[in-house]
């Protein structure tokens, strides 16, 4: 026994067992919490100077079913089995914390008194009251620690600081692990428990099932999709994970993608997700039973945000309340208790999705009682009110400065943080209700700045049904050439076209010139798209005399600016030049600088197809720096790969490598992996007269391997060309070869003539300097 130490002399006399052996059977499959465990257990090993020193008490914190019992029953089963970590055993106590029946739950007397008796205490010499069993319990721990029999304290499942408290020992020696649904008070270190990743959720699945079946059962890697399409729908949760294992287990032959089937619909999983005495929804009940009216209420409000994650403006505008702290201090207390959890970024909130389902099962029930419906109003309207002012800010826009952004970086952000969420509160709206609508209408412009065309082309479908429901018709006229505008650059310009003209129509009907002339300037940028240049050349001029007529400067601006394109399509390059210097003057007049710049750009192009690349890079410097100056990183990485194509037309590579690295950089930082294909290429053109080939040839290589992962033939076949131009500079025949061979074949395949026969003259001219005459069965080699 340590120097100085006394013993109790109520105890003295009494005889202690060794080891205390109290700890419920840990399962046999336990997968996923590799780090978890490795954490725990370093902050339970005895230091190695001192055998009697722990860390202190270590809490396992996380919502209902992810899995808090089994992992302290695991690590508890680790400690006992490794010699000298706790040779006292354990005391392990289930304290019913959340139990709905407040007689159920534990209370520290009940469970001190247990605890005296498993370590010897005779009844009669259990004192009474919390505080002297409290003290009688950590005296003994004390003991224990210096005979050698340090013990393991478990308490599972506590509800409130008051049960905790008086059980946990104050010697610094005797390691303690709690569970909870709620972080306690109690001076513990904080483990958080989150869902299980999706790998560990699949080998828990094929654990489960071969512990009950053998190697024979190979259900999840023969139904590898329906395995994940599981474990998605389970939220990675490991009691629905148990569950779902369990009704497979009852039935050998059941195939996992009919479980799946039945688990997708939303509206029955929590009811599915049931096994025996086990239950999901039960597991949450407990956490929800415990919580006060209020946030009760905000708990089933959170589940009417249809995104994954809200912030706390969007949760201030759900509660319609007027003091942000006050509502962060409320979510606050549903993280505390696990059925919310704060995101990555401070100040944004989000759920598990099987908790979502349960809180809106609870938010249907009382929806009266919460006045839901006006809950969900107030969030649309919030979601509305911010992308309007956040979309005012963008660069293409005139408006001036709106309150809530400083600047237009600033409205930027905001709209990709919450991308998600106006997507999806977009196409969470019944047909009939115009809110939803309008919002569809109002991301237009960022979609396209950020080129989100599926994002816009989806919102913008279910736009043109809500206004149309509503017999909107000019509303449904304008959705329609949105999504018209984002189909054409997502490449469907047929279906493009025929938004255009419907939308034509309905303009028609409505007597809105300044409608028509939108949909005829954007059937003009379609034909232009299908190379039907006279159809275009017209539209374009039938909506500048409309937009004109209405004192449109900035729309008339936009058609001679397309009106420029056509021209220089159909190679009129002086008129073109004379339509851009005209779009020019209007653009500065209505103080447009972005339109300004669009035009620089195309300025810039046409000259570079006029052979006049001086010219044309200046016209596309201009450009860069203007868009430069107005944060649209896109369309400035586009001006510089234009400068660097064109300063390579001119001799100048150097120049030409900072122009196209520039361009490389911007396309990265916006994530446009065709952009960056097309600079590459730009840069390994530029880097050949330099004689910098093996450079060269890595970026071709590089181009060729994005253009494939998209699909882009196009983009494949001018690749190869260009790296055949590298291999035959770096005498790779053989490559050089191989690379014209395919691009020949691409192009033929593409109904490209002039591209397969540049292709074809390479190797012609390979041919000839090798004195080979006779060209039969040259055609498609």
């Amino acid at each position: 026994m340590r120097r100085g130490l006394r013993r109790c002399p109520r105890i003295r006399c009494l005889r202690v067992s060794s080891a205390l052996a109290a700890l419920p059977r840990p399962a046999e499959t336990f997968v996923g919490r590799e780090e978890e465990m490795r954490t725990l257990l370093a902050q339970l090993t005895p230091s190695a100077k001192d055998k009697r020193q722990a860390a202190r008490a270590q809490m396992l914190v996380g919502m209902g079913g992810v899995g808090k019992t089994e992992l302290v029953l695991q690590i508890a089963d680790r400690v006992l089995a490794e010699p000298g970590w706790c040779p006292g055993g354990v005391l392990y106590a289930d304290l019913n914390g959340y139990d709905r029946v407040a007689a159920q739950q534990a209370v520290a007397t009940d469970v001190l008194d247990t605890f005296l008796r498993a370590l010897g205490v005779a009844r009669e010499a259990v004192p009474p009251g919390v505080a002297a069993r409290s003290a009688l319990l950590r005296t003994l721990l004390v003991q224990r620690t210096a005979d050698g029999l340090r013990t393991l304290l478990v308490l599972d499942n506590a509800g409130s600081e008051s049960q905790v408290r008086p059980l946990l020992p104050g010697d610094g020696a005797t390691p303690v692990l709690v569970t909870s649904r709620t972080t306690l008070a109690i001076g513990a270190r904080v483990h958080e428990l989150g869902s299980l990743t999706p790998t560990a959720s699949l080998e828990l699945l094929r654990a489960t099932l071969r512990q009950a079946f053998g190697d024979e059962d190979t259900r999840v890697d023969d139904e590898i999709d329906a395995a994940r399409a599981m474990t998605e729908l389970c939220g990675g949760l490991p009691l629905a994970l148990h569950i779902v294992s369990g009704l497979l287990v009852d039935t050998a032959r059941r195939p996992l993608s009919a479980l799946a089937a039945a688990l997708r619909d939303a509206r029955t999983r929590l009811d599915r997700l049931s096994h025996a005495d086990h239950t999901v929804t039960a597991a949450f009940e407990l956490s929800y039973r415990a919580l006060t009216a209020d946030q009760a209420k905000l708990f089933r409000l959170l589940s009417l945000n249809p995104g994954p994650e809200l912030s706390t403006a969007a949760v201030t505008s759900l509660l319609d309340a007027t003091d942000a702290h006050d509502v962060e201090r409320a979510l606050q207390d549903l993280v505390r208790a696990h059925l919310a959890e704060p995101s990555t970024v401070w100040g944004r909130w989000r759920m598990h999705d099987l908790l979502r389902l349960y809180a809106e099962e609870h938010g249907i029930a009382c929806a009266a009682e919460d006045r839901r419906d006006a809950a969900r109003e107030r969030l649309m309207g919030h979601y509305l009110h911010t992308t309007r002012a956040a979309v005012a800010q963008l660069p293409q826009q005139l408006a001036p400065p709106t309150a809530g952004f400083a600047n237009r970086q600033q409205a930027m952000a905001w709209l990709e943080t919450e991308r998600a969420n106006l997507v999806a509160a977009s196409l969470s709206a019944p047909q009939d209700s115009a809110a939803y609508g309008y919002l569809a209408l109002a991301l237009g412009a960022f979609f396209d700045r950020g080129r989100h065309y599926d994002d816009w082309i989806t919102t913008g479908i279910q736009a043109v049904a809500a206004f149309r429901a509503r017999g909107a018709v000019l509303q449904e006229a304008q959705a329609l050439n949105f999504t018209g505008h984002a189909l054409r650059q997502a490449g469907d310009v047929p279906q493009a076209v025929a938004n255009h003209e419907r939308a034509l129509e309905l303009f028609r009907q409505a007597d809105d010139r300044h409608g028509q002339a939108q949909a005829l300037n954007n059937l003009g940028l379609c034909h232009q798209q299908s190379h039907q240049a006279s159809l275009a050349l017209r539209e374009h001029r039938e909506a500048a005399a409309m937009y004109e007529e209405a004192g449109d400067i900035r729309g008339l601006a936009q058609a001679l600016n397309n009106l420029g394109l056509a021209q220089s399509r159909t190679r009129d390059f002086h008129q073109a030049l004379a339509t851009y210097e005209r779009a020019r003057g209007l653009f500065a007049e209505a103080g447009d600088r972005y339109g300004d710049a669009q035009v620089l750009n195309n300025v810039g192009s046409c000259h570079r197809e006029m052979w006049e690349p001086a010219k044309a890079v200046t016209a596309h410097r201009a450009a860069a720096a203007l868009y430069g100056e107005l944060g649209d990183v896109h369309a400035e990485a586009g001006a510089w790969l234009n400068a660097g194509l064109a300063l390579n037309t001119s001799g100048r590579p150097e120049e030409a490598q900072l122009a196209l690295e520039r361009a490389l950089d911007g396309y990265s930082n916006v994530g446009d992996a065709r952009g960056t294909a097309n600079a590459l290429n730009g840069l390994g053109s530029a880097l050949l007269p330099q004689r910098q080939t093996q450079e060269a040839l890595q970026a071709h290589a590089s181009a060729l391997t994005v253009f494939v992962d998209l699909g882009d033939q196009v983009g494949q076949a001018t690749t190869l060309s260009l790296q055949g131009l590298a291999q035959k500079n770096g005498e790779d025949r053989a490559g050089m070869l191989d690379s014209f061979r395919a691009a020949a074949d691409l192009f033929h395949q593409l109904g490209d003539r002039a591209g397969e026969t540049a292709a074809r003259a390479e190797l012609s001219l390979d041919r000839i300097a090798r004195g080979v005459r006779d060209f039969s069965g040259f055609e498609g080699a």
